[in-house]
């Protein structure tokens, strides 16, 4: 067996079919940023509304439903989100919860989510979407100190006979009292980066959704490093297709939101479009793009660089990534392309970064891959190479 680096596809031309690929995870898992330490979520949110007050923070596209565009710039949100703390200060405390039952394209989701982090509160989505019994299951898990939603949200809970402690009605909050809202906020405590951010709940595909707790610190840390990593802008459209219940979707939203770039957001009918979704990218002038391998693939986009001129910025995640979604995103041009999930779980320059092991078996291929540098953790991956793109054929 051999190991070496993988620096682009004329090294190719060497390999046998066995040939397998290995990435230790410890290259891609985030380092320590000092300044996580002291900020928490929200801080990055003002900091970045401060700088680019008018640059477009939302831009939901007309839909199937909707006939206009609704565009709210940073100052818009920051008001809105400000117009949620408000009402939520006297509900919430450090690691209190706040579910939220809205559809991703209200605005208003993303403004309670900051709204909640702004009254000391870490928030949990809920997708009108998923079916009856696990909303309910979600709910009595979570035993939140307030449900946010709308007149639909609040309609269904009501036919299910789900109660909560408060509901709190999207229609129902506006600028308030300027004396009630200092006292409010004289007598509610600050959160800090060592208190919860969010809940992210799994599927519960398998059993009983199970709820994962993240940190401000966590959160903050990994946000700041894909600024650094990244190296997105205020000039970037970032799009939002996750459903708000999944972590994914809160990497879409801070891939905008702490450059001050512009998130776009798709509804659920633009998701399902497949190939027709390339021209909605197109015209939506998308830079940012945040696809499972899946919805990848349903786009059949074989020619990214010229029917996605503005693309140059892929974040793949959520599944394995495949032979047709690789052929597909090594090929963006002068850009990134990352998936966190998987065998590839960090794509650049063709592949730069992999190490080479020339195996029978995988048992081989594990001892091998131990001699790689920074082999901590990592995936071995075991499709032949020869499907890669630039394989010799």
């Amino acid at each position: 067996m051999a190991i070496g680096p993988l620096r682009g596809p004329g090294d190719l031309d060497q390999l046998a079919k066995k040939t397998l690929l290995f990435r230790p995870h410890s290259q891609y898992h985030p380092p320590l940023m000092p300044e996580a330490t002291a900020q928490r979520l929200h801080d990055i949110f003002a900091t970045i509304a401060a700088r680019f007050p008018e640059h477009v923070a939302i831009e939901i596209p007309p839909g199937h439903v909707r006939t206009e565009r609704c565009s709210w710039t940073y100052a818009r949100l920051l008001e809105r989100s400000s117009e949620f703390r408000d009402a939520l200060l006297a509900s919430l405390r450090p690691d209190a919860v706040a579910s939220i039952l809205l559809p991703r394209e209200s605005p208003d989701l993303y403004a309670a989510q900051l709204g909640v982090l702004m009254a000391g509160g870490a928030f949990s989505c809920l997708d009108p979407r998923f079916p009856d019994e696990h909303l309910r299951s979600v709910l009595a898990e979570t035993d939140a100190e307030v449900l946010i939603t709308d007149a639909t949200g609040a309609g269904r809970l009501e036919a299910l006979g789900i109660g909560v402690r408060r509901l709190l009605l999207t229609a129902d909050v506006a600028p308030g009292d300027p004396a009630g809202r200092e006292a409010a906020a004289r007598n509610s405590i600050e959160s800090e980066p060592r208190h919860l951010a969010y809940v992210i709940y799994t599927s519960g595909t398998t059993g009983r959704p199970k709820g994962v707790m993240i940190e401000h610190r966590s959160i903050v840390n990994l946000v700041l490093y894909d600024v650094a990593e990244f190296g997105l802008g205020p000039d970037d459209r970032v799009a939002q297709c996750s459903s708000p219940a999944y972590d994914s979707s809160i990497d879409e939203t801070w891939l905008a939101f702490a450059v001050g770039a512009t998130l776009v957001v798709l509804d659920d009918e633009t998701v399902r479009l497949g190939p027709d979704l390339v021209p909605w990218l197109r015209r939506e002038r998308i830079t940012a793009f945040c696809p499972p391998p899946t919805l990848l693939r349903a786009t059949g986009c074989a020619d990214p660089e010229s029917e996605l001129p503005d693309l140059r910025f892929l974040y793949v995640g959520g599944e394995a990534l495949q032979p047709i979604a690789t052929a597909t995103t090594v090929r963006v041009k002068n850009g990134k392309t990352l998936s966190t999930d998987g065998p590839f779980a960090e794509t650049r320059e063709q592949l730069g970064g992999y190490y080479i092991l020339e195996c029978d078996t995988l048992d081989e291929a594990l001892e091998a891959a131990k001699e790689c540098p920074g082999a901590l953790y990592g995936t071995v991956e075991l499709r032949p190479i020869m499907e890669l793109p630039g394989a010799p054929t």
